[in-house]
């Protein structure tokens, strides 16, 4: 979490924390103050070097879960603004000229579907081997909202045409065969693109981070598709902007070599914005493969991030394999 540690070392907490504390004492190295939680007189202690704050009261009382009377610098900013961890850290590293590199501005344009697509929907009936595929894959749901190219109409014939959206738009497409045709699967869309189902919710708080659209589309409730085993700051940027603070965890739910590939980006990225739990899937699994109902049962069974990371650790170097 490089970039956060610099943000914290070049923040100024002793600005912030007199928009919401008196500061009744300055000692070089500490700021003496009234604490606003218990108001006992000068038993607040902030340190300007360190970035942590302290009441002597409250750690002694135990106020409550939230403050028990410690705080280092993102935990105090959640508290004085009653803001969530993502937007405490945003504030830091604005504070920093940092989160420049983290903001997504999509791309003003519109991407047409392939010629000859049309609704499944309305044109293939229960038989149809799109919808035959669809079934096989637990996915027959999609017949609303997705398309296909019959065969014989051209480039794209024997194949289900996703549509990727943003803010509304169509940004992208993925074309998956349902005939065998070669290769597997078509598209196009910007390198920034992720696939996500319904993080418009506003009540969601966490999201299911996995490859593939089929994945994301088995998990369905909460789930981000990475379109692929790249994550990007790219990628990782359009993340936080879809879901506008209000998811606080992150499941990852890769198979075993993408995990592998994104581990440091985890640590260095993810870990400042939110908390993260990891669930552990063999190279050879994915959770379209799974099934809903294993793949949610997985997901209840995530280990921390922390937890992770030792297994893939021995003697500081890093495992080659996941699985």
């Amino acid at each position: 979490m490089k970039p956060l540690r610099d943000a914290v070392e070049r923040f100024d907490i002793e600005e912030f924390s007199s928009e919401f504390v008196e500061i009744n004492k300055d000692r070089g190295a500490d700021l003496v103050a009234d604490c606003p939680f218990c108001n006992g007189h000068n038993k607040l202690y902030i340190s300007k070097t360190k970035r942590l704050v302290h009441c002597f009261k409250c750690s002694s009382e135990m106020c409550s879960s939230e403050w028990n009377g410690k705080a280092d610098l993102v935990k105090w900013i959640m508290l004085c603004k009653g803001w969530k961890r993502g937007q405490a850290v945003q504030h830091i590293l604005k504070s920093a000229g940092i989160f420049r590199k983290f903001n997504y501005v999509p791309e003003e344009r519109d991407i047409s579907l392939p010629r000859g697509a049309i609704k499944i929907v309305g044109n293939c009936g229960p038989d149809h081997p799109c919808r035959m595929f669809l079934r096989s894959r637990g996915l027959e749901h999609k017949i609303h909202d997705w398309y296909m190219c019959p065969l014989g109409s051209g480039d794209f014939q024997g194949r289900i045409i996703m549509p990727v959206k943003y803010m509304g738009r169509t940004t992208g497409w993925e074309a998956k065969s349902f005939c065998g045709q070669k290769p597997k699967s078509l598209s196009n869309y910007l390198p920034s693109t992720i696939y996500s189902t319904d993080l418009w919710d506003r009540s969601r708080k966490y999201a299911v981070i996995v490859e593939g659209i089929f994945d994301a589309e088995t998990i369905c409730c909460n789930a981000i598709s990475i379109m692929g085993s790249d994550l990007s700051y790219e990628k990782f940027a359009h993340i936080l902007a879809i879901k506008d603070w209000d998811v606080d965890t992150l499941i990852w739910m890769l198979d075993g070599d993408a995990c592998n590939k994104q581990m440091k980006i985890i640590l260095e990225w993810a870990s400042m914005f939110f908390s993260n739990k990891f669930v552990k899937l063999p190279s050879y699994d994915d959770p379209n493969s799974m099934g809903s109902i294993e793949s949610w049962n997985r997901i209840h069974a995530a280990e921390s991030v922390e937890c992770m990371y030792d297994q893939l650790t021995v003697k500081g170097k890093h495992h080659a394999s996941y699985s």
